[in-house]
């Protein structure tokens, strides 16, 4: 596959550029951006760790940890990733969002509202909140709230099943009445 090879490339082009400089903290992050890529996400955050421990304030680094730590499962730790970014970086909506998400799949819907509406402050496009933000209020009995934000959240991002989804599941409930 050619992209495959092009990300391999790339990470071995990175990989070189540590080896001149170790302290290359671009080096690092973009290492861990192509071992991403390719699905490495342990390689990759060592990578990210490795850029932290020469500079503890790098934007979106700990944000990109934790998206890894979520798609390997590991919830707990992302939400941790995505907590530091927020405090360290508190305007980055993608970090507030993925916040906001995370603590909904751990079942801590009062912790969530907070990041998420804090993302949409920012980003009012801002996809993830946007659906979880109408999730919440879907649950609440909201529907005409889980409408509007739902229906923005599809529009962000087209092929977020889940979304589209709730949106489906909000508009049945709006026909019943409830």
């Amino acid at each position: 596959n050619l992209q495959a090879r092009v990300w391999h490339d790339t990470t071995s082009l990175f990989r070189q550029a540590i080896r001149v400089d170790p302290r290359n903290i671009v080096a690092h992050i973009n290492l861990g951006l192509g071992l991403t890529k390719l699905g490495d996400l342990e390689a990759a955050n060592a990578e990210y760790r490795a850029a932290l421990a020469i500079s503890q304030r790098l934007g979106q680094v700990n944000f990109f940890i934790g998206l890894n730590l979520y798609k390997m499962g590991r919830r707990t730790e992302a939400l941790e990733a995505f907590q530091t970014e927020i405090a360290l970086f508190p305007d980055n909506a993608a970090a507030q969002g993925a916040a906001g998400t995370t603590l909904l799949v751990l079942g801590r819907t009062t912790e969530a509202e907070p990041h998420l509406r804090a993302a949409l402050r920012i980003d009012p496009l801002q996809s993830d909140a946007r659906r979880g933000l109408g999730v919440i209020m879907l649950e609440r009995g909201d529907v005409q709230g889980a409408l509007y934000n739902l229906r923005i959240a599809v529009q962000a991002n087209p092929a977020d099943q889940y979304a589209g989804r709730m949106l489906l599941r909000a508009e049945q409930q709006a026909q019943q009445g409830r």
